[in-house]
């Protein structure tokens, strides 16, 4: 529960900021794919450091350290692993790789699945940056020639955008499949008999539930 007071403020603007930064950074960054010249990279740059602003939001929802730690370093972990594997610019394997990386950090949340989910596009970003200059060094070393550069396919500007939903997509299912979970262990618990009002109650006690944790 997010509660009231000041101690209460910060929080409800991470929960608000961060998802709504991510989202209006992956429209930058698409934007950019899509323009040329200078304003291609001003956009970007602009698009490129509200996204990583909008990954602290997100991790400042978490309510607890160790749970922070847990789910940054999980969606650090799948973050790479679709850094190394999967191509940023191809809508046929981003979308079900982010879907599957933003179901499993849900799965590991304890509350706020959606915003955890998020956590993966929100730290693809940073984490792509490193490993792009990390090869950028290590071909200078070895060759000393620069990457060459290919353009995006015309399908390369809805990416970022596709990324974050599919993540959110994610996160949406498995709290769907968490609060079912719920209601149908609290309607064993009640021996198989409860009716509508006690299922609709259920429902609210794991609504509540996970706006606790």
């Amino acid at each position: 529960m997010i509660g009231t007071g000041r101690a209460a403020v910060p929080f409800a603007d991470a929960r608000r900021s961060g998802p709504l930064g991510l989202w209006l950074a992956a429209a930058l960054v698409g934007a950019a794919i899509a323009l040329d010249g200078a304003a291609a990279r001003g956009v970007n740059a602009l698009g490129g450091v509200l996204w990583i602003a909008a990954g602290g939001g997100l991790l400042r929802i978490t309510r607890t350290g160790s749970e922070r730690a847990r789910l940054f370093m999980a969606a650090v972990g799948l973050a790479l692993v679709l850094v190394l594997w999967v191509r940023p610019f191809d809508l046929v394997s981003t979308v079900p790789a982010f879907l599957i990386a933003g179901m499993v950090v849900a799965w590991l949340a304890r509350g706020r699945r959606v915003e955890a989910a998020l956590l993966i596009p929100a730290l693809w970003l940073p984490v792509h940056l490193v490993v792009a200059v990390g090869k950028a060094i290590a071909r200078s070393v070895v060759d000393g020639a620069p990457a060459m550069r290919t353009d995006p396919p015309p399908t390369g500007a809805v990416v970022p955008l596709a990324m974050v939903g599919a993540a959110a997509l994610g996160g949406l299912i498995v709290g769907w499949w968490r609060e079912r979970e719920a209601i149908v262990s609290t309607d064993r618990g009640a021996g198989g008999g409860a009716g509508r009002e006690d299922r609709l109650d259920a429902r609210r006690v794991a609504m509540a539930r996970e706006s606790e944790t």
